[in-house]
């Protein structure tokens, strides 16, 4: 069996994040809509944290 693609091993790793940051594995809001927002706050948080990076790795 060969390794996954650089881009599954990145989306993996994302939803590893996603679920060490879960409270005993589970989303600490009450209905779908609050969920959606957790699972929202979460993906823009990944992204701005990448996108600083990216940003301080080239200047």
């Amino acid at each position: 069996m060969t390794s996954p693609s650089p881009p599954r091993r990145r989306s993996e790793s994302v939803h590893s994040q996603f679920d060490l940051s879960l409270w005993n594995r589970r989303v600490i809001a009450y209905g779908a809509e609050r969920q959606k927002l957790f699972v929202l706050g979460f993906a823009l948080s990944q992204n701005a944290t990448s996108h600083q990076l990216h940003l301080s790795k080239a200047a």
